[in-house]
C-alpha cells in the first residue's frame, strides 16, 4: 500500500502483548487486516494498522488472549 493511501484512510500504531502474539499476527493476516511496520521488543510487537480495521482486532485478541494497546495517531 502507498504513503498517501496509508495516510487518506488514517491508520493507527498498536501494542501487541500476551499468551500468543505471533498468532494474533497470523489470525490478522488470514482475515485480511493489513499490519505494517511489525517490530519485536522483548515480549512485545508493536505495529501499524488502518484505522477502520481497529474495530475487527477485538474478536481475534479474545480468542488469541492477547492484550492491546492503542499507542498513538499516526495520520
Amino acid at each position: 500500500m502507498t504513503e498517501w493511501v496509508k495516510r487518506l484512510q488514517g491508520y493507527v500504531k498498536i501494542r501487541v502483548w500476551g499468551f500468543a502474539p505471533q498468532r494474533f499476527i497470523n489470525l490478522c493476516s488470514n482475515k485480511g487486516i493489513l499490519l505494517w511496520n511489525i517490530e519485536k521488543q522483548e515480549d512485545v510487537y508493536t505495529m501499524c494498522i488502518v484505522l477502520r480495521s481497529f474495530y475487527e482486532l477485538r474478536p481475534i485478541a479474545r480468542k488469541t488472549k492477547v492484550c492491546l494497546l492503542y499507542t498513538s495517531d499516526a495520520a
